[in-house]
């Protein structure tokens, strides 16, 4: 069983390499580990956020928060870099407002003990995080869905190994390597601005508007792509200045699903107002949030490499729903002893969604061509209007005298709350399909009618699947092959099959070479292509 783990683990990190520029993974990594410091740890302080203790430093980062997304998400409206829908390289400027403000409302925090200051200090810090999360935006939505989970990933597990070793060392130590994480996110991705990876000239899509993936070979999938594609920029969701409209963009009931897990994460985190203090004055709870995250995301991975295809980040939407409700479930049961292991629980949840949140919103920067600093600020933007409305939640519930205790209380709440949320988010895996503006509609996969094709079109995709798995069938093909099969019929690249089946290049050629064996086939493609249209 060990060596089979070692082994899907090595294979994982075979892909991954092949997938994602460890500059993108470790300088995201490193904003994610300062998300979690902010958050979740004693390193920078120890304030309590709950407001009926008064306000804060971390009140300061919630209302920072949401100044600095709103603004970002109002930008969408006037032209300028931030609505720059071509860009793949991290941005500079907001890395570099957050090298500077994240340091000095961190120091300005230690220096003086509260008041109107640390309200300041929590302001900067705030408006930093912000330009922390949105410079990295852009390179996340320019590359191919089976790329951005893997990058996701890739940063989720360095920035949680970060902020283990952060925490773990002394404390004016930890300190130091906290200020250092935001400047080091800043170099990295300079240096990816500098010096593009190999191969990343190559790694482009299809937008709405006819612009087709780059690659060797583009056949007869470009000219279908490009149907469908001004099928769908004609429901683009624009507002009246031809810009996305990022209200329709995500919809009521992904808009109402990140307000609601940002009150569930508040809520999680004011399970016992009395005994706040002294959690925050401690590495264990933020260790315990952290640790069951990085297994929870582990499972994911092992589970995902296990079945060897990454299809969409709803591998990651569906257990979140489950780990947040398990932990407010049990909240009443266990204890105040039983408390940190329920909120490890959720916050594990939480992160799931926020994986799945942060790949959806790249896909729909990608689909609909809007901007990917915009987009992104609107959609953490009501993740942080649910932090607010989650802090008032929980100082209305403690005023609120109850035979039951505040516990259960908000046990109770949140119960509910997760209830109205898997209803409106029934269909939430919409949101994670790879479309065809993204080039990824399934070959045997007929295309609805709402991507404007017509019945016949349906029947063509019914014939050349059945063509194809008659091939299958008669010349011995497995399953993998007849993926890899129904990629080169569309015209895809080595590169293109090697992202969305979540394979090496290597995997993919040897594929390739099977089939062109069984099939006894000498001409390239288009033999491979007569041969399966010429099947019964």
């Amino acid at each position: 069983m060990a060596l089979e783990v070692v082994a899907m683990f090595a294979r994982w990190w075979d892909n991954f390499q092949e997938s994602c520029d460890i500059r993108l993974a470790v300088g995201c990594g490193c904003a994610v580990a300062w998300v979690l410091l902010v958050a979740i740890s004693p390193v920078l302080s120890t304030a309590s956020t709950f407001i009926g203790a008064g306000l804060s430093w971390r009140s300061g980062i919630v209302v920072g928060g949401v100044l600095a997304f709103g603004l970002a998400a109002i930008a969408c409206r006037r032209p300028g870099k931030l609505c720059d829908v071509e860009r793949r390289s991290p941005s500079v400027p907001p890395l570099a407002m957050s090298a500077v403000l994240s340091p000095i409302g961190a120091i300005l925090h230690q220096s003086i003990a509260g008041g109107i200051f640390a309200v300041v200090a929590g302001l900067c810090v705030g408006c930093g995080l912000a330009g922390l999360i949105l410079g990295w935006a852009a390179p996340f939505s320019a590359v191919r869905l089976r790329k951005r989970v893997v990058a996701t990933v890739a940063a989720m597990f360095a920035g949680g190994a970060l902020y283990l070793i952060v925490v773990l060392l002394p404390a004016p130590l930890s300190f130091a390597v906290a200020l250092a994480l935001a400047p080091t996110s800043l170099f990295l991705a300079m240096t990816i601005d500098r010096f593009p990876a190999p191969g990343d000239e190559t790694d482009s899509f299809p937008t709405i508007g006819g612009t087709t993936e780059t690659g060797a070979e583009n056949g007869g999938g470009k000219a279908e792509a490009d149907t469908i594609a001004a099928a769908e920029a004609e429901t683009r969701p624009c507002s009246s200045a031809g810009h996305p409209d990022l209200t329709r963009l995500f919809g009521p009931e992904l808009s109402l699903a990140i307000v609601v897990y940002g009150a569930l994460f508040v809520l999680a985190g004011h399970v016992l107002p009395e005994v706040e203090l002294a959690w925050m004055a401690s590495v264990l709870p933020g260790i315990a949030n952290v640790g069951a995250l990085l297994v929870s995301e582990t499972v994911l991975t092992l589970y995902l490499v296990k079945r060897i295809r990454i299809e969409s980040p709803r591998t990651a939407y569906r257990p979140a729903t489950a780990l947040v409700a398990v932990g407010f479930l049990l909240l009443p049961f266990v204890g105040d002893a039983g408390a940190i292991p329920c909120m490890a629980v959720a916050f594990a949840g939480f992160g799931c969604f926020l994986v799945y949140l942060w790949i959806v919103m790249g896909n729909m920067a990608q689909r609909w061509s809007a901007a990917p600093i915009p987009t992104c600020a609107f959609g953490f933007m009501l993740l942080f209007s649910g932090i607010v409305l989650g802090e008032l939640a929980a100082w209305t519930l403690y005023r609120v005298p109850v035979s039951f205790g505040y516990p259960a209380a908000v046990s109770i709440v949140s119960l509910f709350m997760l209830v109205v949320l898997a209803w409106s988010m029934a269909d939430g895996s919409r949101y994670a399909h790879e479309t065809a503006a993204m080039g990824g509609v399934p070959f045997s996969a007929p295309v609805s009618s709402s991507a404007g094709t017509d019945s016949a079109s349906e029947g063509r995709g019914a014939d050349a699947a059945a063509r194809l798995y008659a091939a299958a069938e008669t010349y011995g093909l497995s399953p993998r092959e007849v993926e890899v099969t129904a990629l080169l019929l569309r015209g895809r690249s080595i590169p293109y099959i090697c992202d969305e089946l979540f394979i090496a290049k290597s995997t993919a050629q040897t594929h390739v070479r099977h089939i062109y064996a069984k099939m006894n086939i000498t001409g390239g493609r288009q033999e491979l292509i007569d041969r399966i249209e010429g099947s019964d």
